[in-house]
């Protein structure tokens, strides 16, 4: 069950009140639909916040929710009087949308004393998921897990006790007492619980009603049932090629979908999707297209037994092997906020043509409930609506100590040619956009894939890799951290480093740790940018300091409001010709930008006229926060440094394989390099700030 549209629910209220009259009018009113005041009343006063909540998409993509989970919960002062020689209130009802991840938990609804000194009134039971309390009796209907619901109680002390579930009467329980635990205080409690009987539960609206409600206004207040045929997840992109793209989507109903697709809005062209039943028992489709044209924009739109899906557009790989682009890059999303903000951040501030992740999209990735939550709404949905984007699953997604699994792989499309599984599903992955050389180290193939001779070292080594502009690795678990330094992988540690110094790889990205470091260990950077959640304030550093993180906890030379890395942040990286620059921006626990961090560019040959490229090769790394270039060459080399106009700077004649630069003192410009070794010479270009 899901929610209905605007237009459906103001048809199917326009019905009812044809027919049981006029719907009532709350009273106060809270719909969760301001991310950035979660508890701003859209009737009467404002909720009072004890504890944490999380905004969550609502029943509906325009319908905002959160969840609140153990010992938080909201309060509310109704500011009602009692009736004449009573002491509390004791006529009301109460509406509630809620959904339950579970129903092995109790969950707490409401509380008539907002003191929180007692035991709730309104519980979701641990056995089932039946609805009410000892005292009132509990419903024969239960609810199921991962689906929204209309819940309403009205309360008429000394006459009824009555629970509806979407508009049905579920519960015609014992009446209480006047002025018995069921009479409102000054103030109750939502969602709270005296003793932890609170477990987590998604909410998209409550209404509180100052009188009780009969059976027709309830009825009038509808329900959450809606037609199936509906796209539970709408069209995303996945694994663009210079000839083609995927498209995949979600629906409840087990049939194929037709995408239609072309160069204007008239389409012309059209596919039939293929589909597969997930762990969710919802129906995941996906439409590969093929043939297309380079570094074309095209249109499409997707139907499903006469239900379409918004239009949409993607960009197909461009073909130049110099081609400019950006690519978004992140990890570590667990909840709504800050994420939802970040993603839009990525797609609106640094366009991005792709994104590429480092695992933990999710908290619990073969949950269907919590998949929900950030993964198929803010990646699917913010990023992948409008880019394709790659994921290099971490432990929250695919290990199942973690609660991972095969669920958040059924709503991905890899690419295939070079995946350490035959069958492109749950492998390590290489994909190459413009020769460059992006690879993707799954969470679960680590230590089959990672040692001397296995996979990775047989795609590093390859002509293909070697050829590309610039190698990234994105892995989850980075070789190195300070912070949370038990996280370490021996594998890992003992085999990445070196293969990647071997094979010139220039960036592993990773996540795992929730925070900022870079290191520069044998002219590769490593860079972990878990910042796309909380973060682990409360890791300890060390005990090993690493010489080569330069970026971290209480690094002489970290940015000015770095504050050891623990903000919520991402990471962008612009590809043009063979200049790749990395910017760390960063970001308010709400989600609000703050300012761009760190900058760096990584500066690799141009072709040349030596007969080996490995005799040229002098790889520049411009460190713009710290003012200082470094140089790295495979052979002794010497340098001369010119202004664009052909004035000498600064020269180093002694030869060396690395050298570095204070740039502090240079005037900002165009800066060309004269780099000589014993095959020859060979020019650079470079920009200082």
């Amino acid at each position: 069950m899901k929610k209905l549209s605007q237009i459906s629910l103001l048809i199917l209220f326009l019905s009812l009140n044809s027919v049981y009259g006029q719907t009532p009018t709350p009273y106060a009113e809270w719909n969760f639909d301001t991310a950035a005041n979660l508890t701003l009343a859209t009737i009467g006063s404002d909720l009072v916040l004890v504890g944490t909540n999380t905004a969550i998409e609502g029943p509906s993509p325009d319908d905002g929710a959160v969840t609140i989970g153990v010992g938080s919960h909201y309060k509310f002062t109704h500011g009602i009087s009692p009736a004449a020689g009573q002491d509390y209130i004791n006529k009301y009802s109460i509406l509630f949308d809620i959904r339950v991840p579970d129903v092995n938990s109790w969950r707490s609804l409401f509380q008539a004393n907002g003191a929180n000194t007692d035991d709730g009134e309104l519980f979701v039971r641990n056995t089932g998921g039946t609805i009410g309390l000892n005292a009132t009796g509990y419903s024969s209907k239960t609810l199921l897990p991962d689906e929204w619901y209309r819940l309403v109680m009205v309360v008429d002390n000394g006459t009824e006790y009555s629970l509806y579930l979407d508009g049905v009467k579920i519960l015609n329980g014992n009446a209480q007492t006047i002025d018995s635990r069921f009479g409102l205080r000054e103030s109750i409690l939502l969602f709270g619980d005296n003793d932890g009987e609170d477990y987590p539960t998604d909410v998209a609206r409550v209404s509180f009603y100052d009188s009780p409600l009969s059976q027709s206004e309830v009825e009038a207040l509808g329900s959450y049932e809606q037609p199936v045929n509906t796209f539970l997840t709408a069209p995303y992109l996945q694994n663009a090629t210079t000839s083609g793209i995927t498209v995949m989507w979600e629906t409840d109903i087990a049939t194929e979908g037709i995408l239609h697709y072309g160069l204007s809005s008239t389409y012309g062209h059209e596919i039939r999707s293929s589909f597969i039943t997930t762990n969710a028992q919802t129906y995941v489709h996906k439409a590969i297209l093929t043939n297309l044209e380079a570094n074309t924009q095209y249109q499409y739109v997707v139907e499903v037994d006469t239900v379409s899906s918004e239009p949409g557009k993607f960009v197909t790989a461009p073909d130049a092997n110099d081609a400019s682009f950006t690519v978004g890059l992140w990890a570590d999303s667990h909840y709504p906020v800050p994420w939802l903000y970040m993603a839009k951040y990525m797609m609106e501030e640094l366009q991005a043509d792709f994104a590429f992740n480092a695992g933990d999209i999710s908290n619990s990735g073969n949950n269907k409930g919590d998949i929900q939550q950030v993964f198929l709404p803010y990646v699917c949905g913010s990023i992948g609506s409008k880019i394709p984007f790659y994921s290099a699953l971490g432990n929250h997604d695919v290990g199942t100590q973690w609660g991972g699994g095969n669920l958040i792989r059924q709503f991905h499309d890899q690419p295939k040619a070079e995946n350490s599984d035959p069958n492109g599903f749950n492998g390590s992955y290489l994909m190459m956009y413009s020769n460059v050389a992006f690879i993707a180290i799954d969470w679960n193939k680590s230590a089959r894939d990672l040692p001397p001779g296995g996979w990775l070292e047989n795609v590093l080594k390859s002509e293909k890799v070697q050829n590309a502009r610039f190698r990234f690795i994105f892995i989850h678990n980075a070789p190195y951290y300070e912070r949370w330094q038990v996280a370490e992988n021996d594998v890992i540690k003992n085999n990445l480093p070196t293969m990647a110094a071997e094979y010139n790889v220039d960036v592993v990205f990773s996540g795992h740790m929730h925070g900022y470091e870079r290191g520069d260990k044998d002219d590769v950077q490593f860079i972990t940018m878990g910042g796309g959640s909380y973060m682990d304030v409360n890791e300890p550093v060390g005990p090993i300091i690493y010489d080569h993180i330069i970026r971290g906890t209480n690094k002489p030379d970290n940015p000015r409001g770095f504050n050891n890395g623990l903000t919520n942040h991402l990471v962008s990286l612009h590809v043009e010709g063979n200049i790749t620059t990395i910017k760390l921006s960063y970001f308010t626990s709400a989600g609000e930008f703050m300012s761009v961090m760190e900058t760096i560019e990584i500066i690799n040959p141009a072709s040349s006229v030596f007969e080996n490229k490995t005799d040229a090769e002098v790889r520049i790394v411009n460190d713009f926060q710290m003012g200082e270039l470094r140089l790295s060459g495979k052979l002794p080399f010497m340098i001369e440094l010119y202004s664009i106009t052909g004035k000498h700077i600064y020269s180093d004649n002694k030869l060396s394989l690395r050298k570095e630069i204070n740039t502090n003192s240079f005037h900002p410009g165009i800066y060309i390099f004269r780099i000589t070794n014993s095959k020859g010479i060979t020019t650079r270009k470079i920009k200082l700030n």
